[in-house]
């Protein structure tokens, strides 16, 4: 099982590359999946918006008031 599964993930790594034998669709298509890959970068590309900056000491905290 695990080998027919490791199979079809490498037919599945290189079935981009097998359709350059027919070569004005395999370069189409290879096009294609270079422009989804780079859409999905920038889609799922951190921001420095959510970036953490610390640690911070705390300040003394005031005492108890009297009760």
């Amino acid at each position: 099982m695990a080998l027919a599964f490791g199979a079809l993930a490498l037919l599945g790594l290189a079935s981009p590359f097998l359709e350059l034998a027919s070569p004005a669709n395999g370069l189409i298509g290879l096009f294609i999946l270079f422009i989804g890959i780079r859409f999905a970068w920038r889609i799922t590309a951190g921001s420095e918006a959510g970036s953490v900056s610390g640690p911070f000491t705390r300040a003394a905290e005031a005492p108890p008031a009297p009760l």
